[in-house]
């Protein structure tokens, strides 16, 4: 799929149309994969989507340029995927996220963001994210990370030299908590980052579903996190899984 270059030209669904019977539509083998771009920044939105247009695995199907548009337009197109800057005008990132969740009309959620907090990494998964990507990553990464999260998985991308999404509990250059994780875990680490859940681990692995929480909760202790979105982060921070 390739854009114009005039602005905003992809076609923009109009405000108070009617939605009837809104839920996901499965989407055609081998088809791309349809994104709505919300950022306040006009040339990053309409560059951002130059730029996606010309790889045949995505198609960008709207633009907006605050929280509320982005929220309509996921109600009217239902892309399978959108990508929120987290400092959107009116309705906020966060905000937006979790009321195009509750639409429940299986568009996932990837923040896009220059913000490297960790208090921010935490939120996005918190308000239903699926994925956490920085501003400067390349092309690729990006595009890396939609098919991930298209397939089920959580990520976090975009650190470089070091420097970028980190979590609570990962001092760098200390001993490696890691270390202390058995084969065992390591793999489960590697099933979550699938998007597997802890029915599938079981069956996976072979062992109960008690037995995958008491492997989760040991993870969580070695790891110093709270919670799953904690250890897959971590996980993929450290680069122990990939997505």
């Amino acid at each position: 799929m390739t854009t114009t270059d005039a602005p905003d030209a992809i076609p923009a669904a109009p405000r108070g149309a009617a939605v009837r019977e809104l839920r996901a539509t499965p989407r055609e083998e081998h088809a791309p994969i349809r994104l709505v771009i919300a950022d306040d920044q006009r040339l990053f939105r309409l560059g951002l989507s130059q730029l996606l247009g010309t790889d045949p695995r995505v198609e960008v199907v709207g633009l907006a340029a605050d929280g509320e548009e982005a929220v309509h337009q996921c109600e009217l197109l239902r892309p399978d995927i959108v990508l929120l800057d987290l400092r959107l005008p009116g309705v906020a990132g966060l905000e937006a996220a979790r009321r195009i969740l509750a639409l429940d009309a299986g568009t996932k959620v990837v923040i896009l963001t220059a913000s490297v907090s960790e208090g921010d990494v935490a939120a996005a998964f918190e308000s239903g994210a699926s994925g956490y990507v920085l501003k400067d990553s390349e092309a690729e990464v990006l595009v890396q990370s939609v098919l991930a999260v298209d397939l089920g998985a959580q990520v976090v991308a975009g650190t470089r030299a070091g420097k970028g999404p980190s979590l609570p509990g990962t001092a760098r250059g200390a001993a490696e908590p890691e270390d202390k994780l058995t084969p065992s875990e390591h793999s489960i680490l590697r099933l979550v980052a699938a998007g597997a859940d802890n029915r599938d681990i079981a069956r996976q692995m072979g062992i109960s579903e008690k037995t995958v929480r008491n492997h989760m909760s040991h993870i969580y202790d070695k790891l110093d996190v709270r919670d799953r979105s904690g250890a897959l982060l971590y996980a993929m921070r450290k680069g122990l899984v990939h997505a």
